[in-house]
């Protein structure tokens, strides 16, 4: 694949035999037994409505790693807006939500500081990029690149939490996606 190809969502074959759902390789049977039965060619995504959900991996959860677990909660849920699901200050670890997403943010053992302060390469969106860099930035939120429109067409600033990981902050809207 060159670097130019961007890889398709996988397809599965399911077919129905005597009552069940069956996963079939597509790859090693012949175009006879292929088509010897019903199927349907569906994404991951469509699993769900076959009650599926164990047969497709998914992201479940993202984790930013912090030095201050308090402090980092505090940050996330007071100034990006996150819901926390579940913290344990004692195992430094604490879960928050967005819109589905799971983002944990754990505390690292003694022999990997070096995880904190990264760029993470997550994303946020937000409708109006402008009007939120206004907002984050009179909250004393760093950016290391303000709004800015990139060559390819997007508008995009990079910000930083409290232990310096780097964050996307997309402007998403009908005529930038």
């Amino acid at each position: 694949m060159s670097s130019t190809q961007v890889p398709q969502p996988k397809s599965i074959i399911l077919s129905v035999d005597q009552g069940q759902w069956q996963r079939e390789d597509r790859t090693k049977q012949s175009t006879a037994a292929r088509n010897s039965r019903a199927r349907a060619v569906i994404s991951c995504a469509s699993l769900l409505t076959f009650g599926l959900r164990n047969r497709c991996m998914h992201i479940a959860y993202v984790n930013v790693f912090v030095s201050d677990l308090v402090r980092a909660v505090d940050f996330y849920v007071t100034v990006l807006g996150l819901d926390i699901q579940y913290q344990s200050p004692e195992h430094g670890y604490a879960s928050l939500t967005s819109r589905g997403l799971r983002v944990g943010l754990a505390v690292p053992g003694p022999d990997q500081q070096d995880l904190v302060g990264r760029h993470t390469g997550i994303g946020f969106a937000v409708a109006d990029l402008a009007s939120e860099h206004g907002r984050l930035a009179g909250l004393a939120v760093n950016f290391p690149m303000p709004p800015t429109e990139q060559p390819w067409g997007g508008f995009m600033a990079l910000f930083t939490d409290p232990d310096g990981n780097v964050f996307y902050l997309d402007q998403i809207s009908d005529d930038r996606s």
